[in-house]
């Protein structure tokens, strides 16, 4: 929804004025996360350029310590997307990706403080409308197939959409 309302206000709002910056703090789910596709191929068609700071390298729920907000289990990220007055729609954004090291908090606000837009840490993303906000694969990784392409179907096997019929014992089966 945030996202939504600041980049309508910033590249849509008014079309005199439609350049500008939008930047948050998110969750990494965002960089690719399926419900967030439709917004990364809008943020690849209104701006230029988008930068992206993995701030939880370490995952879900890592130590304390560690983590940017003490008080967030969830793995964060920065994204900042820029738009200039000459964007073409029909060519996505060039988003680039970054990684915090792996560490204390100070230490991520210290790398923080020292990134800069031109700095040689910065990789390349996939340029598809709807791809992630992360690197490509590379080597021999990326050679391999995906999982939903091995398995024609990936749903639960058993349906019944009842409760009664599921049940950790035998027992509990025959009763029912």
């Amino acid at each position: 929804y945030f996202w939504r309302w600041a980049t309508w206000k910033v590249f849509d709002h008014d079309p005199q004025h439609d350049v500008g910056v939008v930047c948050f703090i998110t969750v990494a789910g965002f960089l690719n996360g399926p419900g967030f596709q439709g917004m990364r191929d809008y943020l690849r068609r209104k701006a230029d350029r988008i930068w992206v700071i993995d701030c939880s390298p370490e995952g879900h729920q890592p130590d304390v310590p560690t983590r940017i907000f003490q008080a967030v289990q969830q793995p964060v990220c920065i994204v900042l997307a820029a738009r200039a007055k000459k964007k073409k729609v029909d060519t996505p954004a060039v988003v680039k990706y970054t990684v915090m090291p792996a560490g204390m908090r100070e230490e991520k606000f210290a790398a923080l403080a020292k990134l800069k837009l031109a700095s040689k840490s910065w990789q390349d993303c996939p340029t598809e409308w709807r791809a992630p906000f992360l690197p490509a694969a590379t080597g021999e990784w990326a050679t391999y197939p995906a999982l939903d392409e091995l398995f024609a179907y990936n749903g639960s096997g058993t349906q019944p959409k009842r409760v009664w019929v599921i049940s950790p014992d035998a027992e509990s089966l025959e009763r029912r």
